[in-house]
Order: C-alpha cells, then structure tokens, then sequence
C-alpha cells in the first residue's frame, strides 16, 4: 500500500450520520476547507472533504467519508480497505496537531481555509 495513502489522516462523513460530539467542531472546520497532512517520511497531501460524503486528494484520488465509532474512514477509489484515523476535538481553520495516522505512524495535519 502507498506509505503516503496508509499515514494519512482518514476524515469521513456520511450524509444522514451526525458526527459524534467529541469530533463535531473538527468535523465542521474540515468540512470545504483544505486538510494539509505530512506523513512521517516528510511527504505531503491535501485532502477536501464535502458535505455530500466526497473526498478528493491533491494527487488526483478520491472517493466517500463517513463516520465509523468513534473514527473517521476513507474508502479511495481503487484501494480495497476503508482507512480510518482518529480525530481529535476542538480543532478549527488554522489549527495544527499532530496524530497516529491511519498507518500507525506520526502525521502533522493542518487545516487550512479554501480559497
């Protein structure tokens, strides 16, 4: 599996799903905004989560989000396993943390307002 598709950060949603308490704020500065995400090894990617359950990614990937538990999951286009990642509360525009990524291995994500 591509090291940079497996470390990133897996923010789902589906239509008709409330996002859980904990996630709602992240949830809402994700949604129409820029998900910058730095996997270990340095590589990079931006994600863009709709509110129609879509997702598209800066290398030309996409596909649907939607909440699992107490994760979010990512199912590309082209990949046969759903990839899913915590996300952390409170985040808003600008804000950057670091994270386990779906890999197990540490991500630096930042969200970013679209222009």
């Amino acid at each position: 599996m591509n090291k940079l598709l497996s470390a990133c950060i897996i923010p789902v949603f589906a239509l008709g799903f409330s996002a859980p308490s904990w996630a709602s704020d992240t949830f809402d500065a994700m949604l129409g905004n820029t998900v910058h995400v730095i996997s270990a090894d340095g590589a990079a990617s931006e994600w863009m989560f709709h509110e129609d359950g879509t997702l598209d990614v800066s290398d030309g990937r996409s596909g649907n989000w939607k909440i699992n538990g107490d994760r979010v999951c990512s199912t590309l286009v082209g990949v046969e396993e759903d990839l899913c990642a915590d996300v952390p509360k409170g985040k808003i525009v600008g804000d950057t943390w670091e994270q386990v990524g779906a890999d197990g291995t540490n991500i630096t994500v930042t969200i970013k307002a679209d222009q």
